[in-house]
């Protein structure tokens, strides 16, 4: 029964990193088309994945380099080393 829960919980780990990475991914294209932000889809992107920016910008004020942002690559790479940190702890659970 442990082993289908955690396995249960690896799983969807796994592909609610893989949304919130695509949500990123789509916030950042969103950026090149302002326009985008004023509708539902864009609104549901933005409200997702500012708290994720926010403490990246709280933690390094100054991730703008001229006319790039750097803060979408220290999500990406949080995201999956969050949750990669997470699917290997659930797996000692069964070990």
């Amino acid at each position: 029964m442990l082993i289908t829960v955690v396995t249960f919980l690896q799983v969807f780990v796994h592909y609610f990193e893989r949304i919130l990475s695509l949500m990123v991914l789509i916030r950042v294209i969103m950026s090149w088309f302002p326009a985008a932000k004023g509708n539902f889809f864009g609104r549901l992107v933005m409200d997702a994945t500012q708290p994720l920016f926010n403490v990246v910008y709280r933690l390094i004020p100054q991730m703008k380099m001229g006319m790039m942002d750097f803060s979408p690559i220290i999500v990406f790479l949080a995201i999956g080393w969050i949750a990669e940190l997470i699917i290997i702890g659930l797996g000692t659970l069964i070990s």
